[in-house]
């Protein structure tokens, strides 16, 4: 076995790390994010050109950077996983102090649900929906559309036309003869 690193080792290491940092295998990215890290140091003792040089140590901060957010992420979801109740100032309301001493302020009840027993109280439903106050007048009533006129086009319409109108030809009976004796 070959004791030479290679850039194309360091890059398929790499891949491996953050893609079990994205698929949440913290332990495994932060074996693959150390065996990188090495593995730049050992690469870094071969160069001698400055400038290729000074680009390796940008990259190895970089991975050093990434692998402390997978140390830290690792630490928090440690943090959830253990007891609530041991250690310092945690309270069982509180849930206790989640990473970098930030503490979680207890949830305060809003008084619309103080009424309700505390055992059926749920923050995450909404309480019913107050009814709405009478209004001191009633909205105006909405005037319905006026019936259609017949026109004239239809069969039999007979409802005189455009011609009735202006004075034209009519085929109504005279005024006279209305039924007269």
């Amino acid at each position: 076995m070959s004791s030479q690193v290679t850039v194309s080792t360091i890059c398929e290491n790499t891949k491996m790390a953050r893609e079990n940092a994205l698929l949440g295998s913290y332990d495994g990215a932060a074996v693959y994010y150390q065996a990188v890290l090495q593995q730049i140091q050992k690469y870094l003792q071969g160069i001698r050109e400055a400038d290729r040089r000074e680009k390796w140590v940008t990259v190895r901060q970089q991975i050093q950077i990434e692998y402390t957010h997978v140390k830290d992420l690792m630490s928090t979801l440690a943090s959830f996983k253990a007891d609530p109740n041991v250690g310092g100032d945690r309270s069982a309301v509180g849930g206790g102090g989640v990473g970098h001493g930030h503490r979680i302020r207890p949830h305060v009840v809003p008084s619309s649900h103080q009424e309700q027993p505390p055992d059926t109280y749920d923050p995450d439903v909404w309480p019913a929906p107050e009814k709405p106050s009478p209004r001191a007048s009633k909205p105006p009533a909405r005037q319905s559309n006026p019936p259609a006129r017949p026109s004239a086009n239809r069969a039999g319409g007979g409802g005189g036309g455009p011609a009735q109108r202006r004075g034209g030809p009519s085929t109504a009976a005279p005024s006279g003869a209305r039924g007269s004796p």
